[in-house]
């Protein structure tokens, strides 16, 4: 999920959204099983923009977080992998 420019090329990601975007976060159907390496570090970096509202952003080699609005709300069952300020 981690947006980059290698290159000179933008690497779009599905967290290339404009601020104000509205993101909701379905957890309904998820599986049991396991995350692979991959599926943690999208965990963390979807946990970092629900809690510090940045999105870490790779410049060739230099990473820089970039802070933006995006409200989120987690659609998820008797317990989220995402943890959130309020759970109804």
């Amino acid at each position: 999920l981690k947006p980059s420019i290698s290159g000179g090329e933008y690497n779009h990601t599905e967290l290339s959204v404009v601020n104000e975007t509205r993101m909701i976060i379905d957890e309904t159907e998820m599986k049991d099983g396991k995350l692979n390496s991959i599926g943690i570090n999208n965990l963390q970096l979807l946990q970092d923009l629900i809690n510090f509202q940045q999105i870490p952003f790779v410049f060739e080699v230099y990473p820089q977080n970039i802070h933006v609005s995006i409200p989120t709300l987690i659609l998820s069952g008797p317990s989220s992998l995402l943890k959130a300020d309020i759970s109804i």
